[in-house]
């Protein structure tokens, strides 16, 4: 397989798995909500927080436009501008009272400096496998933080673990096993993209020799 073709099959493999986490997010509102409207029938009142939508929706949106920005340069700057919209729209929709940047502020921090490389080397011969590296690097920095943060909770809670107790739930609190699925797809993306990096750098230095 050369190296173009190779390219598109890695940007609609990102793509599937970026589908498919959204899908799933979807599933689990619907599903949520039905539950929350049941039990206020019965006159409870359940809070519940965005903290974990809103990370779903994060990751999954990061991990489509990294996708989308290996199909072309016109589809990599395509890409950046949609995720500065989609960083912007976070910031002012939120702007009072934001989950997004109340609770992982670090979170808001790594988008803007992915954005500012993605943006800065956009002009690169391989701006594009940049954009995607940095787009996947974003997915693994949330579940970094997504860790610390359950460490963070059991000290606040003063126990050494969480209802209910399962190891994934005390790794990752409320993840579901398809996170697990998800983070190990993202990371095997990565390697993937640097491979194919690696090729296209190897094909440029070879033809820069033999001419």
């Amino acid at each position: 397989m050369d190296a173009a073709h190779e390219q598109k099959l890695l940007s609609l493999t990102g793509l599937g798995l970026a589908l498919a986490g959204l899908t799933v997010t979807i599933v689990e509102q619907v599903q949520l909500q039905r539950s929350l409207k049941e039990a206020e029938a019965l006159g409870a009142i359940i809070d519940v927080s965005p903290d974990q939508l809103q990370m779903n929706v994060r990751v999954s949106l990061a991990l489509l436009l990294g996708s989308v920005s290996l199909w072309s340069g016109r589809a990599n700057k395509i890409a950046i501008v949609g995720a500065v919209v989609f960083l912007g729209m976070s910031a002012l929709t939120y702007a009072d009272e934001n989950p997004f940047d109340r609770a992982e502020p670090l979170i808001f921090v790594t988008a803007i400096g992915c954005l500012a490389i993605a943006i800065v080397c956009i002009r690169r011969q391989y701006g594009d496998l940049l954009t995607a590296g940095l787009a996947s690097a974003f997915v693994l920095v949330n579940y970094v933080l997504w860790f610390f943060r359950t460490q963070r909770i059991k000290e606040l809670a003063a126990v050494e673990e969480l209802y209910p107790h399962t190891r994934l739930n005390n790794f990752l609190y409320g993840a579901h096993p398809w996170h697990i699925v998800f983070l190990m797809l993202t990371t095997g993306l990565i390697v993937w993209e640097v491979r194919v990096l690696k090729r296209r750098m190897t094909k440029r230095v070879a033809a820069a020799q033999s001419n």
